[in-house]
Order: C-alpha cells, then structure tokens, then sequence
C-alpha cells in the first residue's frame, strides 16, 4: 500500500528548489506564484490587478501582494503567517501595539495615522474605569483591547476574543510590549451555542464566518474554530462590551442574554443590515429590539463628529436605515439605576 503524500506548505519550502538547476534559475516570478496559490480563473483575476511581472523576493513580499485581496472574491487555501521582519511596534494613543505591516485593513491605519476609529475610542474613555471587566468581542489587532487594559488598570480585567490565530499573537505581542496582565486571550469565536464556525480572513486582519456546506470546506479558505457563548465564558460581573464581528452580532446577543440581564453591561456593536441578515440570519430591528427590551437605550455614534446622539424613535431611525450595506456603530446604555446605567 503506497504512503500518503504530504502537504507542501509553501512557508516551509525555500525560493531555490533542491536541485542545482532550480538554484541556478533564482527565484520564481510573481505570476509563477500567483498560479500556483490560485485558481486558474482567480490567478488571472489578480495577475491583471498586480501588473508588470517580477521575480518575487520571499515570502513578507508575497504576504504584502496578497493582503488586499478579498479571500472571499479571490479564494486561496494558502496563507503565510508573519514573521519578525512583518511586525512593527508604534504608540497609539499612549497605547504600545504589534502590528503587521502587510495588513492593510487595521494595522496599516494604525501604522500610518496613530489613531483608530476615534468615535469608538472616546466611547472606551468616557465610560472605563479603574477595575472594571471587559470583554472585546472580535478583538482584530488588539487596539481596543489594550486600551480597555490601561483604562481599567492592573484591578481591571480585558477579555479578548479572536478567531484569527495570527491576530491573536499581536494581541499577545502588545500585551508583552505594554506589561498588560490584566489581558486573557481566547483564540475563539462568540455565538450563540456551544460548537463550531468555519471563519476566513477576509482582507488582511478583518475576518468572519463563512458558509460551512461540503465544498466551501473542502476549498481551504477558512479554518473550523471552537464557539461559545458568552453565557459560558464569562463570570462575574461585566461592565463594558464591544462587537465587532463582520454580521455574527446577533448570534453573539442570541449567546449572551444571561449576561446582559445579570450584569446589564454597556455595549458599543458595528451593525450592517447586509451582514447582520447573511451571518446571523436576524434583522437589525430585532437585533436593536432585543436590547429595547431590556430597556437598554440606543444611540448612534458618527465617525465625523465623534458625537453621540440618542435614538429617542427607534422605529423611525430604523424604517430610515434603507441602506443594507451602510454601517453603523450603535452605543447601548443600560437603564438608569442599574449598575452601569
């Protein structure tokens, strides 16, 4: 009976073959790799986007060509981690951060303006304070986390969610680089039951769960990564928690009713009507109902101005929303008198 043959993985394999006539020939040309990574119809597809052939000079090169490709428009089963040379360290906010220089959805922002999402960021300062619990549901690169970690101090505690492997060793790394102890990562996903999702990156660090039938998971694109909810991960008290999951808040809501009735935390969600209905098979009306419910108050977040503004017609600001696409970032207030009212 003949053995099985291993996988190459392209990471491990040198740019000069073993031979000598391959070591002669120097290193493969961009369209060369670009075929072989690819499907002949995607190869073609970014090939037309890259331009001009070259020889390629290694595999941080080959990182950086890749990143802003939509793994979702261009599928590969290939992907090549980050090494010592891909990471930089710059402050951010008074915040130290590991980022990755071939990503060009977060890291790439942060490298280049030294602030990130500054609506969101006044949000973690207005209302974090020393020793609360966090938790940071779709933790990307980490910015939020770390700063949820300096803000609640060493008497606080930051839970960081993320199913990215490679986005959790930045994490790791800012948390070294800023001596954050008070920082857990689960390499995992929220949802709403016990189980599994089938989660890809999709540009750079941005990822989310994708379709799970027999061929997606036979194509490579993604990675099976454990899920909870939030119900069993977290105890004690929580007082403050972000949603960031490319559509799958719902799930994570459908995952954390106890908690939210227990504890009654603040909760900042990005929301899209496209994701949110695609991933986690809910509307946006029953997502912000849901919180209603709990007499939570909802109000809008503009990325412009930095102001908050309260949604005192939640149906009207919701017959008003036509745009499936548009994003929003909502800011749930607890009721007054609860504890984090």
């Amino acid at each position: 009976m003949s053995r099985p043959r291993s996988p190459i993985r392209l990471a491990r394999v040198p740019w000069r073959g073993a031979s000598q006539a391959a070591a002669a020939e120097g290193p493969p040309s961009v369209a060369d790799v670009v075929r072989l990574i690819y499907p002949p119809e995607v190869a073609a597809a970014v090939l037309a986007q890259l331009g001009n052939d070259r020889p390629l000079s290694g595999l941080s090169e080959l990182r950086r060509l890749m990143a802003p490709f939509d793994r979702q428009t261009f599928p590969t089963a290939v992907r090549v981690n980050f090494g010592g040379d891909d990471v930089v360290e710059c402050e951010v906010d008074g915040v130290r951060l590991a980022l990755d220089t071939a990503d060009t959805s977060v890291s790439r922002t942060l490298i280049d303006t030294l602030t990130y999402e500054a609506h969101v960021t006044a949000v973690f300062r207005r209302y974090l304070r020393p020793g609360m619990t966090v938790v940071d549901v779709g933790a990307n690169v980490g910015y939020f986390s770390a700063l949820a970690a300096q803000l609640v101090g060493p008497e606080g505690h930051v839970l960081a969610l993320e199913p990215n492997s490679e986005n959790c060793r930045l994490i790791l790394l800012t948390a070294l680089a800023n001596h954050a102890d008070n920082i857990d990562v689960l390499p995992l996903a929220a949802s709403d039951r016990r189980g599994w999702n089938y989660f890809s990156a999709h540009v750079g660090s941005n990822g989310g769960f994708i379709a799970s039938a027999r061929g997606d998971l036979l194509d490579g694109r993604g990675t099976v990564v454990a899920s909870f909810p939030l119900d069993d991960l977290v105890e004690g008290p929580v007082h403050f928690i972000k949603l960031d999951v490319e559509g799958a808040e719902g799930l994570v809501l459908a995952g954390a009713k106890r908690l939210l009735e227990r504890d009654r935390p603040i909760v900042v969600s990005e929301l899209s009507i496209e994701m949110l209905e695609r991933v986690s098979g809910t509307t946006v009306k029953d997502y912000v109902g849901a919180f209603v419910e709990l007499g939570y108050r909802c109000h809008v977040l503009h990325p412009e101005s930095e102001e908050v503004t309260e949604v005192t017609d939640v149906a009207r600001y919701l017959d008003e929303w036509t745009d499936i696409f548009r994003l929003e970032e909502l800011l749930f207030l607890p009721p007054p008198g609860t504890p984090n009212g």
